[in-house]
C-alpha cells in the first residue's frame, strides 16, 4: 500500500492549508503550469465584479485538494451484486495511483486558452476556424484533435492532446516519469481524465468530471466568494451520503444527504442566474467573441492555426497577451470598451420564455446545444434587420444532466429529480430561464422585431441545427432527437391545421412519444444507447421537462385535469357510437382522451366545486357544447374520409351477398376510424382546440 508524503503547504482562501507533495510542488512552480496564473477563472467577469480576477491556477490546486478529500468519503455501489465498499482502499492498493489521481485533478483545466470559457465559446460557435488550408502537420493535428465534430472545440480535448503529444510539456512529463518511476504515468493521467480504461478509472474520473465533482465544488465556492455571493452547503453531509456507481456513469445519494444535495444544486443555479447572467457581463462576452472572431478570420490559415495553438501551449500567452494581439482586429472600439469597462452596446430587444410559442422554445434549446446555430440565427437577424454589427445572446441556466439516483430500494432507486421537489423545481427554473437578447450599439436606430418573425427563424434554424448535429453522431441524443420529432409532427400539423381549424397540439404521453423517438432513431440508423422500459425512461427526463414546460407535453392526468385516483369524480368509458348520446348531456365534462377502441371521459361528482378546488381546473373543464364543437370538426374530417370510400362500399353491396357486404362495410368503417385515430392520435400526439 502506497502512502503520500506531503512536504509543503499552500495557503488557500477557500480550503486553508492545502498539503502538497514534492512532485506537485515542482509541477505547480514550473513555467508551463504557471501559464494558468494569468488566465482568469471567470473570463470577463471582472468587467462587472472587479474582485473576480482569480485564476485557473488557484482553481486547479483547489480541485486537486477536493478530489483527494472525496476519496476519503466516497463509496462504490454495485447494484447488481448489492455490494458497497470504500473507494480509497482500492486506490491505495495500486502503487502511485493516488498520486496519479491527484495529478489528473491538477491538470484537468491545463488546456484552457486565455479568458477561459469566453474564448472556448468563440471556438465552439465558429468551428470553421479550423479550416486553415495547407498548414504544417503539427498544426493540422492540433486542430483536428481539439476542434472535434460533433463535440466541437473542448478544452478537455486540448488537455489530452498536450499530455499525449510528444515534444510538448517535456520537462513536466520527464519529471513525473522520473519521480514515479513509471513510463506509463502520463498515459494513466490521461486515462483518468477520459475515464475509459476500466471501472476504477471511470470512478476516479467521475470525482473530477461528474455530476457532483471536485471541479464544481471548488468553482462554486471560489467564484461565489470573489463575486460576494452567499452560497453555502454542507460538504461533509453531501460526501458522506454519496456513492458512485461501479461503472462510474452515475451517482447515488442516501436520503440523509438530500438536503445537502439540494443546497449544492441551488447554489449552482444561483451562481449561474445571479452572477454569470449579469446583463453587462453577457454583453461584454458577446462583444469579445465578435472581436476575437474578427481578428482570427483576418489572419491567413497558417497564422490562425499558429495563434490558436500558442494560446494553449505558450507559457507567456495569457489574457494580457491576447488583448495585445487583438489591437490588430480592426475593431479597436470594442477592444477599448472591454479594457475600460465602458461598454457601448446595449440591449434593444428581449424575448422572455413566456413570450415564445412552444415550438420556438424547444427549437431554441436545440440551437443552444449546437453553438454554430446561434451564429446562423445571428446572421439571419442581421440580414432581416439590416444591422451588420448586431449581436445575439441566448441565455439559459443550463441544467445539469444529473444522473443521480436516490438510494432507496423500496422505490427502485428513483432519479433525484423525481424524488426531490426542490431538485425538480431547480431543473424547471433552469429551463424556464431561457431568454433571448439582441444587442446593438447605443447609437443604432431600432425598430421592434416582431415575435412571429423571430419564431419562424427559430423553427427553421432549430430543425437545421438538430439535423446537422445528428448527422455527425451515431448515438441516440435527447433534445435534438426530440426537436426533430416535434418538427415532424409540427410540419404535418401545420399542413392540415387551417383546414381542420386546429390551433395547437400537444403530446399526451411521455411513453408513447418516447417510443416514437426510438422508431425515428432506428429509421436514421442511429445506435440506441438506452433500453426503453415499459415505464418512462428517466434518461429523457430533462428533455421531456423541456417539452412539458414549453407547453407541448401534457401527461394524461394533466389533460384530464384530475388524477384518476381521486374520490370526487367518476370515470367512464364509451364507444364512438355512444359519444353522440354523451354530447347531448348538459353536465360538465372534464376532458376526453382516446384509448384503443374506446374514449375515456371524466365527470365531476356532486360535491365537485371549482371554487372549492381553486382556479386550477377551470380551463380544463369543458361543457358538452364545447366538446360538441371540437368533435364536430373531427366529424367533418371523418366524413371527408368516408366519402372517399363511398364508391368502394357500393361495389361491395352490388357484387356480394347482403350479409357479406354488411360485414365488409363494417370492416371498412372500422378501417376508416382506425385511419382517423392514427392520423389524429398516433405516436402520442393529440390535437385539441382550446
Amino acid at each position: 500500500m502506497s502512502e503520500l508524503i506531503f512536504t509543503n503547504y499552500i495557503k488557500d482562501i477557500i480550503w486553508g492549508e492545502i498539503p502538497i507533495t514534492e512532485l506537485e510542488y515542482k509541477i505547480i512552480h514550473s513555467s508551463e503550469f504557471s501559464r494558468l496564473r494569468g488566465i482568469q477563472q471567470m473570463g470577463l467577469m471582472h468587467v462587472v465584479f472587479p474582485d473576480a480576477t482569480h485564476s485557473r491556477f488557484q482553481h486547479s490546486i483547489g480541485v486537486m485538494h477536493v478530489a483527494d478529500q472525496m476519496l476519503s468519503f466516497i463509496k462504490v455501489i454495485d447494484i447488481e451484486k448489492n455490494k458497497i465498499y470504500k473507494l480509497l482502499p482500492q486506490v491505495e492498493a495500486i502503487p502511485n495511483l493516488r498520486q496519479i489521481f491527484r495529478l489528473a485533478a491538477l491538470f484537468h483545466d491545463f488546456g484552457h486558452p486565455p479568458f477561459s470559457h469566453v474564448v472556448e465559446e468563440c471556438f465552439r460557435k465558429y468551428p470553421e476556424l479550423k479550416e486553415c488550408g495547407e498548414i504544417e502537420n503539427h498544426l493540422k493535428d492540433f486542430l483536428r484533435r481539439t476542434f472535434l465534430t460533433p463535440k466541437l472545440y473542448t478544452h478537455e480535448e486540448a488537455t489530452l492532446y498536450l499530455l499525449r503529444q510528444q515534444g510538448l510539456l517535456s520537462r513536466i512529463k520527464s519529471l513525473i516519469i522520473k519521480e514515479l518511476k513509471d513510463e506509463k504515468a502520463i498515459e494513466k493521467i490521461a486515462q483518468i481524465l477520459e475515464g475509459k480504461k476500466d471501472s476504477l478509472y471511470a470512478q476516479l474520473h467521475a470525482l473530477i468530471d461528474g455530476d457532483i465533482d471536485a471541479d464544481k465544488i471548488d468553482y462554486l465556492l471560489r467564484d461565489a466568494l470573489y463575486c460576494n455571493a452567499r452560497i453555502a452547503f454542507s460538504l461533509k453531509d453531501l460526501l458522506e451520503n454519496l456513492y458512485v456507481e461501479k461503472d462510474g456513469k452515475a451517482f447515488y445519494i442516501h436520503p440523509s444527504g438530500i438536503n445537502a444535495m439540494n443546497a449544492f444544486l441551488y447554489g449552482r443555479y444561483q451562481l449561474i442566474h445571479d452572477i454569470q447572467h449579469n446583463k453587462n457581463r453577457r454583453i461584454a462576452v458577446q462583444m469579445f467573441i465578435e472581436l476575437l472572431a474578427s481578428w482570427l478570420f483576418q489572419l491567413s490559415g497558417s497564422e490562425r492555426a499558429e495563434q490558436i495553438k500558442k494560446m494553449h501551449i505558450d507559457p507567456e500567452y495569457q489574457d494580457s497577451k491576447l488583448m495585445e494581439e487583438l489591437k490588430f482586429s480592426g475593431k479597436e472600439d470594442i477592444r477599448r470598451a472591454l479594457f475600460t469597462g465602458n461598454l457601448h452596446y446595449e440591449e434593444k430587444n428581449v424575448f422572455f420564455y413566456w413570450n415564445l410559442d412552444p415550438v420556438s422554445k424547444v427549437c431554441l434549446h436545440s440551437i443552444v446545444s449546437y453553438p454554430p446555430a446561434i451564429i446562423q440565427l445571428q446572421r439571419s437577424l442581421r440580414e432581416q434587420l439590416k444591422i451588420p454589427d448586431l449581436l445575439l445572446d441566448i441565455r439559459i441556466s443550463k441544467p445539469p444532466d444529473f444522473k443521480v439516483y436516490v438510494l432507496d430500494q423500496q422505490t427502485r432507486f428513483p432519479p433525484v429529480y423525481t424524488w426531490s421537489k426542490t431538485a425538480h423545481g431547480i431543473l424547471c427554473e433552469s429551463i424556464r430561464d431561457l431568454t433571448v437578447y439582441i444587442y446593438t450599439k447605443k447609437e443604432t436606430s431600432w425598430k421592434e422585431l416582431k415575435i412571429e418573425t423571430f419564431s419562424e427563424m427559430c423553427y427553421k434554424i432549430g430543425v437545421q441545427a438538430s439535423t446537422q448535429f445528428l448527422k455527425n453522431t451515431n448515438s441516440l441524443l435527447g433534445t435534438d432527437l426530440i426537436v426533430l420529432g416535434v418538427s415532424a409532427v409540427y410540419s404535418w400539423f401545420s399542413s392540415c391545421s387551417s383546414e381542420l381549424g386546429f390551433k395547437e397540439f400537444w403530446i399526451y404521453s411521455q411513453y408513447y412519444f418516447q417510443n416514437f423517438l426510438i422508431k425515428m432513431a432506428k429509421r436514421l440508423n442511429m445506435k440506441i444507447k438506452y433500453e426503453v422500459s415499459k415505464t418512462f425512461n428517466p434518461i429523457f427526463f430533462k428533455d421531456f421537462e423541456i417539452l412539458r414546460l414549453a407547453g407541448l407535453l401534457k401527461q394524461r392526468e394533466k389533460i384530464i385535469g384530475i388524477p384518476p385516483h381521486s374520490s370526487f369524480y367518476t370515470t367512464k368509458t364509451l364507444t364512438t357510437g355512444e359519444l353522440a348520446d354523451l354530447l347531448k348531456q348538459k353536465e360538465k365534462i372534464i376532458g376526453i382522451f382516446p384509448y384503443k377502441n374506446y374514449y375515456y371521459y371524466y365527470t365531476p361528482r356532486y360535491d365537485f366545486s371549482i371554487t372549492k378546488y381553486g382556479e386550477e381546473y377551470r380551463d380544463l373543464i369543458l361543457t358538452s357544447k364545447e366538446i360538441k364543437e371540437i368533435w364536430k370538426k373531427i366529424y367533418n374530417y371523418t366524413t371527408e374520409l368516408q366519402n372517399k370510400y363511398k364508391n368502394k362500399i357500393k361495389e361491395f353491396a352490388e357484387t356480394e351477398k347482403y350479409t357479406e357486404s354488411k360485414e365488409r362495410i363494417k370492416e371498412e368503417v372500422s378501417s376508416i376510424r382506425q385511419q382517423i385515430r392514427e392520423e389524429l392520435f398516433n405516436d402520442g400526439v393529440c390535437i385539441i382546440v382550446p
